[in-house]
């Protein structure tokens, strides 16, 4: 089961299930009783679709009969017995879905209460889940009586606009009269006319850059009548409002016949039997969109570079990512190895011989996506975070350590003398093969004396390969507050150690680098003189600002 509790009003959790990183995410909002609805459309449209999921809500705890229409309000005082069938009905209700969430890992489960004036609450907190724990480029909204075309949508998406602008795609209701009275009564939105808005039985498309800003802040978005005008007004009253591109598709329509193959959004009213008389034949085009993929080397902190920058460079370029095969004796199996994933299938068939090689190994080399529309297959070490920034939160989401990893850094970093400082800063010493390479320099004590006096009132351990160097520096040994951690431990143990910690001393190498991005607001130091400028393997390969994070901090 996985989580995700952003805030007060935001719970959310989904089964396991092998989720890979599609383009889209088709997020269908389902009332809590729609059991049916939801299995007609997981043996119809959404069968071999690991990318659909069903929105639910919680359980209003005033019984129908005496709410305010449309809404949890109190109308009057429901008898205590009313109240008490009532709760048990909920409890009920609860439980059945946890068996529907175990045995299907498709629900999206939110703290928001299932009745009609908390859909646009219940939307915009599933952005927020999809955001975090998918890398999709598109998000699709969707009910239970409606119909999508999954492949078809994502392969017209991907190919006719761009993700990483603000576009809404659907039935764009334009001059719309505001209602102030009935199921759509609109009390709160003063103007006569709403601005463009998606109709919400048709559906609606939104890419990243829409639902990133919605997620963002929905803690202030005064959410109005209903989910499809609360996603116009918002955008309306955004920074982005001169920038969105609203797209009427004559793929949409709302009068659903789902047996018409030139339509891929279909609604609504479609019950269960009729989605099954759709889909008595198959009948989706479905168009597999280029795959990218990257050749392992190096290690850890390499591959995670690898895999994360390829991700990036293959949203970027509205390809599918795969995992690329061995190279070299290396494995990308190293990251399945380390942590939870997700993470994408291995490439089927045989590699492309056609290669894209970087421009340099710690610069972001823009030209690198024009590249992969004639060589798909990825080569180098890509070590800039810019390659992957766009879509940081479902890498970060990917590289969550094991549990057995994390219990295991936890219990080490509370060990060691001093253990009275609230605060701890992790020092990672990389020596070994790069003091013989020389295209590094490794730092002076200077530095380190530098680097530990930034940080009063905190307690240092020291992790590094070479220990016995590490007890002969009289800046580690004579320091009461550092600790040096002896060897014997995992690698991804010791990146997490670096991940729990509240400030991080960097030397050499990408293993500590990936340490200090995963401690999440961490104080990160670095070495500015730690690329030999002057050495063949970095001139003109290298830029301090692709490689080090912004805010880090260079010291020399």
């Amino acid at each position: 089961m996985v989580s995700f509790c952003a805030s007060a009003c935001l719970c959310v959790a989904v089964g396991a299930r092998s989720a890979l990183p599609d383009a889209t995410a088709v997020l269908v909002l389902s009332r809590r009783g729609a059991i049916a609805r939801r299995t007609a459309i997981r043996e119809t449209w959404a069968r071999d679709h690991s990318n659909v999921y069903f929105v639910v809500g919680a359980c209003c705890s005033v019984p129908p009969p005496f709410r305010v229409a449309w809404t949890c309000d109190r109308a009057a005082v429901p008898p205590p017995t009313d109240m008490l069938d009532w709760a048990a009905k909920c409890r009920a209700a609860d439980d059945q879905l946890t068996r529907e969430q175990t045995e299907n890992g498709d629900l999206i489960r939110v703290d928001e209460v299932d009745v009609y004036r908390r859909l646009p609450q219940k939307l915009s907190s599933a952005y927020a889940w999809a955001l975090q724990h998918t890398g999709a480029s598109w998000f699709v909204k969707t009910d239970d009586d409606s119909v999508v075309r999954v492949g078809t949508l994502q392969h017209y998406l991907t190919s006719s606009y761009n993700a990483r602008t603000p576009v809404v795609v659907g039935h764009i209701s334009k001059g719309w009269g505001v209602h102030r009275g009935g199921k759509w009564a609109e009390l709160t939105y003063a103007k006569p006319t709403y601005p463009n808005f998606p109709l919400g039985s048709h559906g609606h498309c939104v890419s990243r850059v829409v639902a990133s800003y919605i997620a963002a802040h929905r803690a202030t978005l005064f959410n109005y009548q209903g989910e499809d005008v609360s996603v116009g007004i918002w955008l309306d009253e955004s920074p982005m409002r001169d920038q969105i591109q609203w797209v009427t598709s004559k793929h949409v329509a709302n009068h659903g016949n789902c047996k018409d193959k030139t339509l891929w959004m279909i609604g609504h009213d479609i019950d269960a039997s009729a989605m099954r008389a759709c889909f008595e034949h198959a009948d989706e085009i479905s168009v597999a969109p280029a795959a990218v993929s990257v050749k392992p080397l190096g290690r850890l902190g390499n591959l995670m570079f690898e895999h994360a920058s390829a991700y990036g460079i293959s949203q970027t370029a509205n390809f599918s990512f795969c995992m690329g095969g061995d190279h070299s004796g290396f494995s990308f199996t190293t990251l399945r190895a380390a942590f939870v994933g997700p993470f994408p299938p291995g490439c089927a068939g045989a590699s492309s011989p056609l290669v894209s090689s970087e421009a340099g190994y710690a610069l972001h080399d823009a030209n690198i996506v024009n590249a992969l529309r004639s060589s798909p297959v990825l080569s180098g070490y890509f070590q800039s975070w810019r390659y992957f920034d766009a879509v940081s939160l479902f890498v970060r989401s990917q590289f969550t350590f094991k549990p057995a990893t994390m219990a295991q850094a936890r219990s080490t970093i509370a060990a060691p003398p001093g253990r009275g400082h609230a605060r701890i800063v992790g020092i990672h010493v990389r020596r070994g093969d790069y003091l013989r390479y020389k295209y590094l320099n490794f730092p002076p004590a200077s530095y380190f004396e530098a680097a530990i006096a930034m940080f009063p009132n905190h307690r240092f351990v020291v992790l590094s390969e070479d220990v016995e160097w590490c007890k002969q520096q009289p800046h580690f040994v004579n320091n009461p507050t550092v600790a040096i951690l002896p060897v014997g431990r995992s690698g991804p143990v010791d990146m997490a150690i670096l991940s729990l910690c509240d400030g991080i001393i960097l030397t050499l190498g990408s293993f500590g680098w990936w340490g200090a991005w995963l401690a999440a607001g961490a104080r990160v130091v670095y070495y500015s003189n730690v690329f030999n400028l002057d050495h063949p393997t970095n001139t003109g390969k290298v830029s301090y600002e692709d490689h080090f994070m912004p805010g880090w901090t260079a010291v020399a």
